[in-house]
């Protein structure tokens, strides 16, 4: 029983992991509109434009 366990806990980390992923966007855009000091704030700029 310590297998089927073992396997829904990769199965559930390996869902966090990917939300993560998506999450990082959104935080990336409030830096670019505030000033964005980064290179990242400027290219999203001219996609939006």
């Amino acid at each position: 029983m310590t297998t089927t366990e073992s396997e829904a806990d990769r199965l559930q980390h390996a869902h966090p992991l990917v939300i993560p992923i998506p999450q990082k966007t959104p935080p990336a855009r409030e830096p670019h509109q505030g000033g964005g000091p980064r290179g990242v704030g400027e290219p999203i700029e001219n996609c939006t434009s």
